[in-house]
């Protein structure tokens, strides 16, 4: 690869979230050492609402393009995306982030920088309602419920993926181009849909598609992004229906799991428990363990 930045677009998918979608596309604008050739493709995933002309609001400042997907599915509106984008680095990230003022540059940096690395995770931070988590949510809570709030996190030190490291996840990642043609693009059956929750499985099953392949990857801490928590996030009722979405995702995946009626109830019961004990947090970890196990178990027998 030669010194000079590799042409760059940014993708982002969006369903009926335009005000956090204005947000996340004020902290593109306010992003430095852009390169020359850096554009924006909105996806718009069937909305249904003005999310086209807040997006062309931004015209003026931005290299911007509003395109829209019917098929609804991240997944979906992410591969039209992807092949509508002329960039030889692809940046993916959500329509509920704000990034770093030095987040695209730090991608772009590690490209140039590591010629042999396919595609490259960034840092993902919780964004809370009050700027601080609940109180209810202790420190060893959060491991098990990183994912559901959006926590990325391998340390400070850019490096190459380990065998054993978690995989990045789709609010702060970037691929080459030639990834993609390489190894197609994202599975049509996994990610968010529409109003349900639980996207996890669209991002991982890519990036592991492609250490697979043997292609490799690089954590790029500095591309930081804050994701937003919504106060409805932190009930349990969101808490279970991003179980549900997981626990389906990890089914059409071939992840193993429990996905017994006695795992359900075991695992409803002793949420029951926690939260009578005023442990919250760990009620709300195994709402989370309850909804993934019905889910599971839904997607079974979906496809028997």
């Amino acid at each position: 690869m030669s010194a000079a930045a590799p042409s760059t677009s940014l993708v982002v998918c969006t369903y009926r979230r335009p005000a956090l979608l204005c947000r996340l596309l004020e902290s593109v604008v306010a992003q430095r050492d852009l390169p020359e050739d850096f554009e924006v493709l909105v996806v718009d995933n069937a909305s249904g609402d003005d999310t086209a002309a807040r997006v062309e609001a931004f015209a003026d400042r931005l290299a911007v393009r509003c395109l829209h997907e019917a098929r609804q599915g991240k997944s979906h509106a992410l591969n039209t995306g992807l092949r509508a984008a002329d960039g030889d680095l692809l940046l993916l990230t959500d329509d509920d982030v704000r990034l770093d003022p030095t987040w695209v540059a730090a991608f772009v940096s590690a490209a140039r920088a590591a010629p042999d690395a396919w595609w490259f995770g960034g840092r993902v931070v919780p964004d809370w309602p009050d700027g601080a988590p609940p109180r209810w949510l202790a420190d060893a809570g959060l491991g098990p419920l990183a994912g559901y709030f959006g926590q990325y996190d391998l340390g400070d030190e850019p490096r190459p993926y380990r065998a054993d490291d978690p995989l990045p996840v789709g609010a702060s990642m970037a691929v080459r181009r030639t990834l993609v043609e390489a190894i197609g693009g994202f599975r049509t059956d996994l990610g968010p849909r529409g109003e349900a929750l639980g996207g996890t499985g669209d991002d991982t099953e890519f990036v592991g598609r492609a250490a697979a392949a043997g292609r490799g990857g690089r954590y790029v801490p500095a591309a930081r992004c804050l994701h937003h928590v919504g106060r409805e996030r932190l009930g349990f009722r969101s808490v279970w229906r991003y179980g549900l979405g997981k626990g389906a995702n990890r089914h059409r995946m071939g992840l193993p799991g429990d996905a017994s009626l006695t795992r359900v109830v075991e695992q409803a019961a002793r949420g029951l428990v926690q939260a009578l004990g005023g442990r919250t947090d760990r009620a709300r970890i195994c709402a989370l363990n309850a909804g993934m196990a019905l889910g599971h178990r839904r997607a079974r027998r979906e496809t028997r």
